[in-house]
């Protein structure tokens, strides 16, 4: 008697074998392992199968969402441009930069209790 049992395991020829199934424990551990492993890939291969488009890196939903947010960007860009003394390049460049450079002022703002006034 090696591992608990006084049987021969089918799994590894052991006399290790108790009368749960002719197995030993080592034997039991591993096929419940194996069981596991074979559910975990089962059910990856069925959620990546169920998503579609999750092999894509972009769909073109994605790309027309971005060149349409270019597209109001280069707009606002225009406007101002026709209405201000900047040049087009520097318009397209205040519209992207200046919600950044509001945000990170509201941040540091709130963050040293309104001791710098930036507004």
């Amino acid at each position: 008697m090696a591992l608990g049992g006084e049987k021969l395991c089918g799994g590894c020829l052991t006399m290790s074998a108790s009368w749960t199934g002719g197995r030993c424990s080592a034997c039991m551990a591993r096929e419940s392992m194996e069981q596991i492993a074979q559910r975990q890939m089962n059910h990856m291969s069925e959620t990546t199968s169920q998503s579609g488009t999750s092999n894509k890196a972009y769909t073109r939903n994605d790309i027309m969402s971005f060149l349409y947010l270019w597209l109001v960007v280069m707009a606002i860009g225009t406007v101002i441009w026709l209405t201000g003394s900047m040049s087009w390049v520097e318009s397209i460049w205040y519209v992207f930069w200046w919600p950044i450079k509001m945000f990170f002022a509201l941040v540091i703002y709130i963050a040293s209790f309104g001791a710098f006034n930036l507004f």
